[in-house]
């Protein structure tokens, strides 16, 4: 539709309602009472939007929220916003204009599952990045401009089963999956890597993606 603004107390009437899906509408913000009265709500849908900005108090009343879509947006920085929703485990940040992740805004979100990431301008991962992940289990961070990772900065999310890093400006592996014993499935293709030695990743993996690389041995 052409929706470009939700109005505080736009829904509270509805206070059952379980799944909400506004994408491919023209909202360029969401404001403080947009959600108000949506205690139940379990799946927002907010993708494909012109999206900028949302309050930091915006989520408050969605205790229940479980699913938030937020790709194909206009968002620069991950939204404090998040913080609030305690109960999440699925959230998609891909195709949005994020750049770097500084301090970590993921550090409430106890029971997150499943994080995408790709399709950003990411340049670099530091240490505390994925602080207080512990249930985390796939994280999806293709198609960025990550040229380095601190050592030991998946080490905060030790459930990781499945990182997906292909398409990207990595050269060096060293220091990055030796401690996720619960790793499954690695892809880092159509990077610049050029050297690897298995060493470098955990003998409990079971998929290894490395194609369009540039290593010789």
């Amino acid at each position: 539709n052409g929706i470009s603004e939700i109005l505080g107390n736009s829904f509270a009437s509805l206070y059952n309602l379980d799944t909400l899906i506004l994408s491919a509408n023209s909202l360029k913000r969401i404001q403080l009472q947009a959600l108000n009265g949506l205690y139940v709500l379990k799946r927002l849908v907010l993708s494909e939007n012109e999206i900028s900005t949302i309050h930091e108090q915006a989520f408050i009343n969605c205790s229940s929220l479980s699913e938030l879509h937020l790709n194909g947006n206009l968002l620069t920085d991950i939204p404090k916003a998040i913080s609030s929703l305690k109960r999440i485990k699925h959230l998609n940040l891909r195709d949005n204009a994020l750049s770097n992740i500084k301090s970590s805004p993921f550090v409430a979100l106890q029971h997150l599952h499943y994080l995408d990431l790709s399709q950003n301008q990411i340049t670099n991962l530091s240490r505390g990045s994925l602080t207080d992940l512990p249930m985390l289990k796939e994280l999806n961070l293709s198609f960025n401009l990550i040229n380095s990772c601190d050592h030991g900065v998946f080490d905060d999310a030790p459930n990781l089963k499945s990182i997906y890093l292909q398409n990207n400006l990595l050269t060096d592996l060293n220091g990055l999956f030796m401690n996720l014993a619960s790793l499954r499935t690695l892809n880092v293709s159509r990077n610049k890597i050029s050297w690897f030695d298995y060493a470098l990743i955990p003998k409990e993996l079971t998929h290894l993606d490395l194609n369009v690389n540039r290593i010789e041995e």
